[in-house]
């Protein structure tokens, strides 16, 4: 090792992995509690938790970062705090970004991207900002950088400016958090894997009971559902940008994913998808069955209103909805109507969790829970109850 890349690594030793940092979590609003609780959960403890509106903060180490990526079904990514200064003009702006180090947090031949947003600050312009910042670290890495054949992967920039305050954060995540890794079919409009971990928690699924899911399409609630059945991560199926700095331990890392693989359980079949839609169950099956810890999901291809649950279990459990609505289906408060008269009729003591858009419909129930969230941009009531 020559003594460039020798003097790195001391650095990143003590400045990146021997000090703690400031990490804030991104999540979908509304989100932002049953993350802190997602964190309360760990086996151990998270410093300086705070929940701001889109998020929640935290202070830790790189490895609690692997962690928290592996772990968290409700949040969208991980940022790491890495840099925060005041500048009012460009030429201050790039002395700032030059003289930061940023050769302890990405290798010399790193692709990366930056994204900027300016709120009320004299530099203003965006890209400008944005251009400021790729040519000097890139000159900062060309004449300090460590290099990494295959150091490929993009890593990614968050830079905030506000008030003429900067602060940089450095994605840990790469893709967002709900893409699991699990998923290849494409149905139409899908509700994300992070906001269907979000209603199972809320309608108070724990994995222990039957979960009927019909009207499936992709699969996501079943697919969260068995997840969370079986124990495993929510992230053990993929990659993350972090897995490529420099300050990444392997070891580490392959500790922290072996110990979560010791705790998986196999179950039976406890989990009910289906869907009218004989190709897309098709597909949901294909996608399944190259993972045997999903067999604790049984998938056919029938209409919910010719579906009774007592075909699938003879206890009750919950059964969870995202029916046709909106665009997607003018007719859709008759329909709801009908979905709710059908949850009465058949799933008597059963809970519910159910998307509507809105409560412009007869819902011929007394006593149920509202709660807003966020589908794809839309804002969107989950209603649940016990029938």
């Amino acid at each position: 090792m020559d003594n460039l890349n020798l003097s790195i690594s001391r650095r990143i030793k003590q400045h990146i992995v021997g000090k703690e940092h400031d990490f804030f979590i991104v999540t979908t609003p509304g989100l932002e509690e049953l993350c802190v609780d997602e964190l309360n959960s760990f086996p151990f403890l998270l410093e300086n938790k705070g929940v701001i509106y889109g998020g929640v903060n935290f202070t830790g180490r790189v490895h609690d970062c692997y962690y928290t990526n592996l772990h968290l079904r409700t949040a969208t990514r991980v940022l790491m705090r890495i840099h925060k200064f005041k500048s009012d003009n460009f030429r201050k702006l790039e002395t700032k970004i030059l003289d930061f180090p940023w050769e302890l947090f990405i290798y010399k031949n790193s692709k990366f991207e930056i994204s900027v947003k300016c709120i009320k600050s004299k530099l203003y312009h965006s890209d400008a900002v944005s251009e400021r910042f790729n040519k000097n670290i890139l000159k900062r890495l060309n004449l300090n950088g460590d290099s990494k054949e295959d150091a490929n992967k993009t890593q990614k920039f968050f830079v905030r400016a506000e008030f003429d305050n900067f602060t940089v954060s450095l994605d840990s995540s790469g893709d967002p958090l709900y893409k699991r890794g699990i998923k290849k079919q494409k149905a139409d409009a899908p509700i994300r894997e992070t906001t269907a971990a979000a209603i199972l928690k809320i309608a108070g699924y724990d994995g222990q009971e039957p979960l009927i899911d019909p009207m499936c399409g992709s699969g996501t609630f079943s697919i969260e559902a068995a997840m969370i059945s079986q124990n495993i991560c929510s992230g053990i199926y993929r990659d993350f940008s972090f897995m490529d700095w420099p300050c990444f331990s392997e070891k580490r890392w392959l500790y922290i994913k072996n110990e979560a693989k010791k705790k998986i359980k196999i179950n039976e079949p406890t989990i009910f998808a289906s869907d009218k839609d004989e190709e897309i169950c098709t597909s949901f099956k294909d996608t399944i069955k190259n993972y045997d810890i999903f067999k604790t999901i049984k998938i056919s291809s029938i209409n919910f209103f010719d579906l009774n649950p007592n075909d699938f279990s003879v206890e009750t459990g919950l059964v969870v909805i995202n029916p046709p609505y909106g665009l997607r289906l003018e007719s859709s408060n008759r329909i709801l109507e009908e979905i709710f008269k059908k949850i009465i009729k058949d799933y008597k003591n059963w809970k519910f969790a159910v998307i509507v858009p809105n409560m412009n419909f007869k819902l011929p129930l007394k006593k149920f829970n509202s709660y807003k969230i966020n589908h794809g941009g839309l804002n969107l009531i989950l209603l649940t109850g016990k029938a």
